[in-house]
């Protein structure tokens, strides 16, 4: 098993290169499975 790790770091910025760098590679950055790890930042002290 292989496995790759790819890291966007412009999503604060709306990811403005993400688009082209996607395109330009697309056949070195195929997947057979993508996992997407996005979520709030989490504070113990902070209701929810």
């Amino acid at each position: 098993m292989g496995v790759t790790v790819f890291v966007e770091g412009e999503e604060e910025s709306g990811s403005p290169s993400l688009g082209r760098l996607l395109a330009a590679y697309r056949d070195v950055l195929a997947a057979d499975v993508i996992v997407i790890a996005d979520s709030d930042n989490w504070s113990s002290d902070v209701r929810r």
